[in-house]
C-alpha cells in the first residue's frame, strides 16, 4: 500500500485491479436460457436437456431454482423417476445417471452397455463389452463383488471395507473357492478347485520382487490320490529356472527348465521323465542363439523309439540358412533325415534327403518372386524304394495375380514306375465394370492310360456385390460338351476378379442348370465343371437322344 502511495505522490498512475473473468454458460445451460426465454417449460423438455447434458447436471438445477423456483425442480426430479428412451439419442433411462448419489438405470449406444445403482446407493454395477461387474452391500463394512468376464469366466466375492476376503470362481472347465493372503515377502493364494479331471485343494505364493512363484496341489484325479508341486525362481532377468513334479493314478513326471541371457546370447534348457505302466520315456534339450544364428538339440526316449534332433538357422542381411538332421532308431531299424534351406525374402530354395525303412527319398525344391503379381514355385523329387522301384518326379508352377487378372499355370511330369505329364492353366480376368471372362485347359497323359484334355471358357456378371451369373462350356478329347448357366450367392462382398478366382467353388449358394453331348466315343461327360465350379448337393437330370440337361444346388455351410 504504501509502495502504490509512493507511486500516486510521483505522478504514476496506480496499478488496475485484475478483472473478474466469468466462465462462459456451456452448452446445455445455454439450451435452457433459451428454452426459458419462450415461457415456462413442461418437465419433460427440461428431462431432455438434462439427459443430453449431464455433464453441466449441477449448473442446469441451479439455473431451475433460480428461474422457477424449488417446486418445478421437484417436478423434474419426479418426472426424471420414470423409465424413457430416446431414439436420438440411443438410450434407455429410468432416474437420473448424473446424480451420483441417486438412483438410476442407463442403457446407451453411446456407452456400449447398461450401468446402474440404487438410491440408497447398495446396488451398483455395469454391463458392457468387457463383461459383468456389479456390487451388492450388505452393510457398511461388508459387500458382495461379483464380476463375468467376456470370455464366460465369472468370480463372486466377499469384501471388507473394500478387500476381498475371499472369492467363488468358475468359467474354462474350472470352479472352486479361494482367498488371497497379504505376506510381507508376497501373496499366498490357497483354495479348493475342480480343474479337468483333478479336485482338491491348492496353493500358490508369488513374491513380492517377482522373483520366485509356487503351486502347489493336492486331491484326486482319474480315480486315485493325485498331486503337483511346481515352481519358478528368477534370480535377475537374466535368469529363469523352473520344475515340476507331478503325480496321479496314470503316470509320475517330472520336468526341469531354465534360461540364461548374456549379452546378445540367450541359452535355454528342458529335461523331462515321465514314468507309466508302460514304462519310462523323456527327453533332454538344449538351445542357443544371439538373434542371428541358433542352435538346437533334443534327445527323444520313448515306448518304441529313440530320436534324436539337431538343427539351426542364421541371419545375414537379408539371407536366411537354416539345417536340420533327424534320426529315429526302433526295433524295425533306424530312419532319418537330413535337410538344409535358404531365402532372401524373394527366393528360397531347400534340400532333404530322408532314409526311410522301405525307401529313400530326396527332395529339392525352390521359389521365386519375379513381383508383387509374378512368382514361380518348382521341385523335384527322386524316390528309390528297398524293392528296386524308383520314381523321379517334376513339378513347375507359375502364378500371376492382378487387380484386374488372375492367372496360373502348372506342370507335373513323372518317370520310373509310373511316367506320365500333365498340363494344366486358367486365366480369369475383368473386361469390364461386374463383367469377368476366364478360360481354363488341361492335358495329361500317362503310359498305360487314356490320354486327356479339356478346354474351357466362361463369362461371369455381377449383378450384385454378392452375386455372379456365370455361364462356362468345356470340350473334353472326344469331343464330349458340357454346358453350365450357374448363379452363386457368396459369403461375402465380389471384392474384384480374385473373388471370382478364389471363391467360384466354395459359393454359399449356388443353382445351375447345365448341358451335356455326348462325344465320339458315345460316353456322356458328365461333371467337368465340377473341378472348376463345384459338385451339386442334390441335383437330377433328364436324358434327350445323346444330350442331358442337369439341374443342381450345392449349399455351403
Amino acid at each position: 500500500m504504501a509502495q502504490q502511495q509512493q507511486q500516486q505522490l510521483a505522478g504514476e498512475p496506480a496499478a488496475a485491479p485484475a478483472p473478474v473473468v466469468q466462465a462462459k454458460p456451456g452448452p446445455g445451460v445455454q439450451a435452457l436460457e433459451a428454452l426459458l426465454q419462450t415461457g415456462r417449460p413442461e418437465p419433460t423438455q427440461v428431462v431432455a436437456l438434462v439427459d443430453t447434458y449431464r455433464g453441466e447436471r449441477d449448473a442446469l438445477f441451479a439455473l431451475l431454482h433460480t428461474s422457477l423456483g424449488n417446486e418445478f425442480v421437484q417436478q423434474v426430479v419426479q418426472e426424471m423417476g420414470g423409465v424413457r428412451a430416446s431414439i436420438d439419442r440411443k438410450e434407455l433411462a429410468a432416474g437420473d445417471p448424473s446424480n451420483p448419489t441417486g438412483g438410476y438405470f442407463l442403457a446407451s449406444a453411446k456407452e456400449q452397455g447398461a450401468r446402474w445403482r440404487t438410491a440408497d446407493g447398495d446396488f451398483t454395477g455395469k454391463a458392457d463389452k468387457s463383461g459383468l461387474d456389479t456390487t451388492y452391500k450388505l452393510d457398511e463394512d461388508d459387500a458382495l463383488h461379483g464380476k463375468v468376464s467376456a470370455k464366460g469366466e465369472g468370480t463372486l466375492a466377499w469384501e471388507r471395507d473394500g478387500k476381498s476376503q475371499g472369492e467363488m470362481y468358475g468359467g474354462k472347465g474350472a470352479f472352486g473357492l479361494r482367498r488371497d493372503w497379504g505376506l510381507d515377502s508376497g501373496t499366498l493364494t490357497t483354495g479348493l478347485e475342480h480343474r479337468g479331471a483333478f479336485t482338491g485343494a491348492y496353493g500358490r505364493y508369488a513374491s513380492t520382487d517377482g522373483k520366485i512363484s509356487t503351486d502347489g496341489r493336492a486331491g484326486v484325479a482319474h480315480g486315485g490320490v493325485a498331486g503337483s508341486l511346481s515352481g519358478t525362481y528368477k534370480p535377475s532377468d537374466s535368469d529363469t529356472y523352473t520344475g515340476s513334479l507331478a503325480h496321479d493314478p496314470t503316470a509320475t513326471s517330472l520336468a526341469l527348465s531354465g534360461s540364461h541371457k548374456s549379452g546378445t546370447d540367450a541359452y535355454t534348457g528342458a529335461a523331462d521323465l515321465k514314468h507309466t505302466a508302460a514304462g519310462i520315456t523323456g527327453s533332454l534339450g538344449a538351445g542357443w542363439t544371439n538373434g542371428k544364428t541358433a542352435l538346437d538339440g533334443k534327445y527323444t526316449h520313448g515306448l518304441t523309439s529313440d530320436k534324436l534332433h539337431l538343427g539351426g538357422s542364421h541371419k545375414s542381411g537379408a539371407d536366411t540358412y537354416t539345417g536340420a538332421m533327424d534320426l529315429d532308431h526302433s526295433a524295425a531299424g533306424t530312419t532319418g533325415s537330413l535337410g538344409a534351406g535358404w531365402t532372401n525374402g524373394t527366393s528360397a530354395l531347400d534340400a532333404k534327403y530322408t532314409h526311410g525303412l522301405a525307401a529313400d527319398k530326396f527332395h529339392l525344391g525352390g521359389s521365386h518372386k519375379f513381383s508383387d503379381e509374378l512368382s514361380m514355385t518348382g521341385a523335384l523329387d527322386h524316390e528309390r524304394t528297398r524293392a528296386g522301384g524308383s520314381q523321379t518326379t517334376l513339378a513347375l508352377a507359375e502364378k500371376y495375380r492382378s487387380d484386374k487378372m488372375v492367372q496360373s499355370l502348372s506342370l507335373d511330369a513323372g518317370a520310373g514306375d509310373r511316367t506320365y505329364l500333365g498340363v494344366t492353366g486358367s486365366t480369369d480376368m475383368q473386361i469390364g465394370k461386374g463383367l469377368y471372362a476366364g478360360a481354363w485347359g488341361s492335358f495329361r497323359q500317362e503310359e498305360g492310360k487314356q490320354t486327356t484334355a479339356q478346354l474351357g471358357a466362361s463369362l461371369t456378371f455381377t449383378p450384385h456385390e454378392k452375386a455372379a451369373l456365370t455361364l462356362a462350356g468345356v470340350l473334353d478329347q472326344n469331343g464330349a460338351i458340357e454346358t453350365r448357366l450357374q448363379l452363386d450367392i457368396f459369403k461375402s462382398k465380389i471384392a474384384g476378379v480374385g473373388t471370382i478366382a478364389d471363391h467360384k467353388k466354395d459359393a454359399l449358394v449356388s443353382l445351375f442348370l447345365s448341358y451335356s453331348q455326348a462325344g465320339r466315343n458315345g460316353v456322356m461327360p458328365g461333371g467337368m465343371m465340377d473341378q472348376r465350379y463345384g459338385a451339386p448337393s442334390m441335383d437330377f437330370g433328364r436324358g434327350a437322344g445323346e444330350g442331358q440337361f442337369t439341374a443342381g444346388i450345392k449349399i455351403s455351410f
